[in-house]
């Protein structure tokens, strides 16, 4: 689709979730190809999304300088990383245990963060 950046998949691929340039972040059945699910709180494009190992949580990345933990199940951000780097944060990752998250940005920085 138009306008969306990256996507990321969740639940044993039963998921895909893709960041925006409308701010939002959605999550699409990948059975049926319907979107269940749609994030909004960002102020800017959404660059980058990634799952937490657990399948309960999405980490999302953009152009607004912040990154934010979803709570899937109840979809609301659990945590946000406001102004996370100068520039626009462009990427997102977590470690295999999923309690360290790394971003990257236009700043050209890699930071090192506590998940949840």
């Amino acid at each position: 689709k138009d306008g969306e950046s990256n996507g990321a998949e969740g639940e044993a691929g039963r998921y895909v979730a893709t960041g925006s340039r409308d701010k939002t972040i959605r999550l699409w059945h990948i059975a049926t190809g319907r979107c269940v699910l749609t994030l909004q709180g960002h102020d800017n494009w959404v660059r980058d999304v990634c799952f937490h190992p657990n399948g309960k949580f999405l980490l999302s990345a953009s152009d607004d300088r912040s990154v934010r933990v979803w709570d899937l199940e109840n979809a609301r951000t659990l945590k946000t990383l406001a102004d996370a780097h100068g520039h626009f944060v462009t990427t997102v990752a977590l470690n295999p245990h999923g309690a360290i998250m790394a971003t990257g940005s236009v700043d050209t920085s890699i930071r090192v963060w506590e998940c949840v």
